[in-house]
């Protein structure tokens, strides 16, 4: 954690998972959505040493604050997918 990435969305879970993750904390800016936006992006922080440096300053207290590391809020999803599914097979039963 700390070297900061920069993400092509697209349809492999490791681009979705990216992507996710730059959105939870706060750093959308760095996931885009075609290769010529990408190379753009990658070039100005690859140049940018205050802003990467900025970046890996912040970035562990982004993520632990983050929806990514909130296992309370992990929990009630769970939760409530669980109670959904149960509650769908009881209807089915």
């Amino acid at each position: 954690m700390g070297v900061p990435v920069v993400a092509l969305r697209g349809e492999r879970f490791s681009a979705r998972m990216s992507h996710s993750f730059l959105g939870n904390v706060g750093l959308s800016e760095l996931s885009t959505g075609t290769v010529e936006v990408y190379v753009v992006v990658a070039n100005k922080l690859a140049n940018d040493g205050d802003r990467l440096s900025q970046i890996r300053g912040e970035l562990r207290d982004r993520m632990t604050k983050s929806a990514v590391c909130d296992s309370y809020l992990a929990a009630q999803d769970l939760d409530t997918v669980l109670r959904q599914a149960w509650e769908q097979k009881c209807r089915t039963d």
